[in-house]
Parts: C-alpha cells; structure tokens; sequence
C-alpha cells in the first residue's frame, strides 16, 4: 500500500513539475472587445513578453492566446443598467509555427484604462454619470419634491438654484439647458477596447520556448570597458527645486534619435505635447470628459540640470493613466548614448503645496521597465538588449517610495517598420441623437436620485470609515505613505523585497 502511494505521488509531482507556475504576461488585444458585442464572439491576444525578468520557463514571444466573449451586458438606454459589463473566457494558446498548447490564461487588467478588472476575467465599464461635471450640478442638493422636475433636465444643485429663479422664463430655462447639453458632455458609457490595446494575462502552461536577447561584443568597439562606465552614469533624476524625483535612469539606447523616435513610433507610444495654454485645455477636457489624451504634457523633471530631450508617452483611454519615458542624450567613451527613466503613471492627485494637479506613479518602475522592452522587441526594433546589474550607489532617497534591483536595460536599437496594424480605432454604432439624449437623461436622472446628494455621501463615508466598501489596491493603485528611502529588490539589501507603493511625478 505503501509503494503504491509513493508511486502516486511521485507521478503528480512529475506532473506538477511539467507545468509551469502561473506567471503575468503582457499581451496586445488583435480583436476588439466591446459590450454591445454579442456572446460567442471570438477573441485573441498577441503575446509581446512576460512582466518581470525572471529565469525559468516562459511561453515565447508571439503567441496567440485565443477565447470568447463570455458574456456582455451594455449599457444601452440606462433602463436595466447604468454601468456595462464583459466576462472573458481565454480556452487555448498556439505557439509560434501554429503549435498548439495547453494553457489557463486568465484577465487580470487592461492597461491604461478608465474601465477596471473587478475580478479574474470580468470587466466592469464605468459609471458614466458620475462624471467631473455631474458634481456642480447635484452633490450639494438635498432631496425634495422638486428634484423630481428638475432631475430629468439635468438641473439640481447650483443649476438647479439658477433655474428656480428662472422659473417665470422658459426661453432662459432652454437656454440653460441647452448650454449644459452642450458644454458638459456626459462620458460614453459603453466598454470600447480597440485592437491593440494592451492587456495583461495570468498564464499557466506547459512551457515553451524563451526568448533570450543576444549577447556579446557591440561591433567596432570593446563592450565591457564600454559597460562599466555605462553602469557609472549618475542615475538620480529631480524635480525644479532639485529634490529627487521618483523616477530613475533605467534605459540606455544605442542609436541614432531617428532611430529612437521610429522604434517608439512604431511600438505605439506618442511624442508627448509641451506644455501650453492649448495643451493645459485638452488636458482639463480629457480628464472631465473621462477620455484620453494620448499626447499630453509631462510635468518637468531634470537629469544632471537638464530637461529632457525627447519624451515619449504611450495611453489607451485614460487622461489619469500613462506610460511615459524622458531620454537625455548623453556620451559614454564617445559613444552616443540616450539614457531614459520610464516610470508609469496610475492616478490623479492634488498638491497641496503646490496649489496644483500631478500624476502618481506605479512605485514598481521595473515592471514598468519590463513593458518598454516588451514593445520594442515586439514591434521588430531592437537587435539586442541586456540588463546591467548596478551597484547600489547610496544616491539620495527620491520623494516617495520606489522599487527596483537597480538594473539598467541596455538595448541596441534597429531601424523598423510598422508590421500589421492592430492599433486602428474600433468604433462601434454610434446611437441617433435623440437616442444619446434619452440615455444621457435616464442616467443622469437615476444618478441624481440615488448617488447625488448629501445622504449617498454620508452612507458611504460610514461605510469606508469601517473599511466596507474600499476597492483592493495592488501594485498599480497603492497608496503614498510619505518620503522614505529607495528600496532594492534581491540582492541588494539581503534578499528583501519593499512592498509597493506610489511615488509622485
């Protein structure tokens, strides 16, 4: 009996050995997702590299994860429901050479969106009517009899006290009206994920083959002396007043700035706009209007007293979420070098005392780094990279916490060509204008009457004052807990590993 146990046990560890341990992939969507798609309806992601840099096996570069729309629910007139909703359900994985393979792949986010993962493979679209605009008009209204006019036109808290004084005026009521439709659109509503937008999936599967970069001298010149002086280059960036900032250098490009601004370009990032008058007002419309803004400005940030040479910036539908990298150029041993710090912006905050707007960023910047790499080896751009391990320089602690093992991504940069165009805006039917207006009307209304006022707000701060209610902050949404240290991953401190959290850009 004995043996025959032993035998069993032995037969799923062999088993459990030949399945490799789930890891985070990060993977470019080749079909829309929408939820006024019908259940059924076939959907595949291109992988373009796993989120960390990791040894032990990993599905390669370039497979097809293939599933269904599960089911999705829109959001249609507003009568059912005021939020949409998709669930996934990802059945099979091929291999580069059409090899098929066995796999579980679940959703766990959409990078660079409003909408959200609220649990593994469901999708929750946003809450359209609670958008910026919404508070001027219903928050600071208590609920009376008429809230039950006012509430279909739009016109409770400050419009609606202009409107009870302009009762005895009807063309000045339509005025306001119309005005209000006009100026202050109400976000759409519906879930919208074009092709090529980014996704990251929780893969488990047998493993395949990895891709390793190529190594070895850079021709014409020897590399290790080159390396060394390289790992030298000072890594701290900061802000005007000349305090460190939460971004680090963690890139180096070898290659032309033709060559940089193409690689980027054809990886889908966006040359980011300065900042001005014209910049601040798309800017301020993006974030009211719930959308995106794909080339917007970043704040100022000094590498050795310099503002940066090129900024680039990649982003789906979110003016609050953004990759961004800043390059300097640079010389190393005559060599031209272009150094970046990439970090990863996840929310809006408020400075107090800068009386100002600012971005947070993803405290973890080396995931980050690991989603640079993955696009520019995906789009065909580079003939070889490598992470330096860098000693750890006792460079002054940044303004909020970050973490990284300190390496710098080395990557020899190719000329390259845009290959199939994933990124070509999927836009679904667009309703009727009477259709739109109905909707906009029945949201709002329903908005007013159950989340607008002082009593909604008063239940949920005793909600979260007890802790129900919060949402489950992870790596990209943790919170600030004030100006510590940077911290190094592994090696550098005896092997700990500092829990994330964010840094302010």
């Amino acid at each position: 009996m004995r043996f025959r146990t032993v035998i069993l046990l032995s037969g799923c560890c062999q088993l459990l050995a030949a399945q490799a341990p789930p890891r985070l992939y990060q993977a470019q969507l080749q079909t829309p997702l929408a939820s006024y798609l019908r259940s059924g309806t076939p959907l595949t992601a291109l992988l373009t590299g796993p989120l960390d840099a990791a040894d032990g096996p990993q599905l390669p570069r370039g497979t097809v994860v293939s599933g269904i729309i599960k089911r999705a629910r829109p959001v249609g007139l507003g009568l059912a429901r005021e939020r949409a909703s998709i669930e996934v359900e990802f059945t099979s994985c091929t291999l580069p050479g059409a090899t098929d393979l066995p796999c579980t792949a679940v959703l766990t986010a959409i990078d660079n969106a409003r909408e959200r993962v609220i649990r593994p493979n469901h999708i929750q679209g946003i809450l359209a009517a609670s958008h910026p605009h919404s508070w001027l008009s219903g928050v600071w209204y208590r609920p009376a009899p008429m809230l039950f006019g006012k509430a279909p036109a739009g016109l409770t808290g400050a419009a609606g006290m202009v409107h009870a004084r302009m009762t005895g005026d009807p063309v000045s009521a339509l005025a306001i009206v119309g005005s209000r439709l006009a100026l202050f659109g109400m976000p759409e509503p519906e879930i919208e994920i074009p092709p090529g937008a980014t996704v990251f999936l929780s893969i488990e599967a047998q493993p395949g083959l990895s891709h390793q970069p190529l190594d070895g001298d850079e021709p014409g010149m020897p590399l290790e002396p080159f390396l060394d002086d390289l790992r030298a280059q000072p890594e701290t960036v900061t802000k005007a007043g000349g305090n460190p900032a939460g971004d680090i250098i963690n890139f180096a490009f070898l290659g032309s700035r033709a060559d940089l601004e193409n690689a980027f370009a054809v990886a889908g990032w966006h040359t980011a706009d300065p900042l001005t008058p014209g910049s601040f007002t798309r800017t301020y419309r993006a974030a009211t209007s719930m959308s995106g803004y794909p080339t917007a400005p970043v704040s100022a940030l000094f590498y050795q007293g310099r503002l940066p040479d090129l900024v680039f910036q990649k982003s789906l539908n979110s003016i609050a979420q953004r990759h961004h990298i800043r390059l300097w150029l640079a010389s190393v041993q005559g060599v031209e070098v272009w150094l970046g710090a990439a970090t990863h912006d996840v929310a809006i905050a408020f400075e107090f005392n800068r009386m100002s707007f600012t971005h947070r960023i993803d405290a973890d910047i080396d995931r980050e780094r690991s989603i640079v790499l993955n696009d520019l080896i995906s789009a065909g751009c580079t003939v070889w990279h490598r992470l330096l391990q860098r000693p750890d320089s006792g460079i002054p602690p940044p303004a909020a916490v970050v973490v990284t093992d300190g390496a710098l991504a080395l990557i020899r940069l190719q000329p390259c060509d845009a290959g199939d165009d994933y990124s070509r805006l999927h836009r679904g039917p667009r309703r009727p204008f009477p259709a739109r207006l109905a909707r906009r009307v029945i949201l709002e209304s329903r908005h007013y009457f159950t989340r607008s006022n002082v009593y909604y707000w008063a239940y949920r701060s005793v909600r979260w004052s007890f802790g129900l209610g919060r949402p489950a902050r992870g790596t990209d949404d943790a919170t600030v807990l004030g100006a510590l240290t940077l911290h190094r991953r592994a090696a550098a401190a005896g092997g700990g590993s500092a829990s994330a959290a964010e840094a302010v850009d």
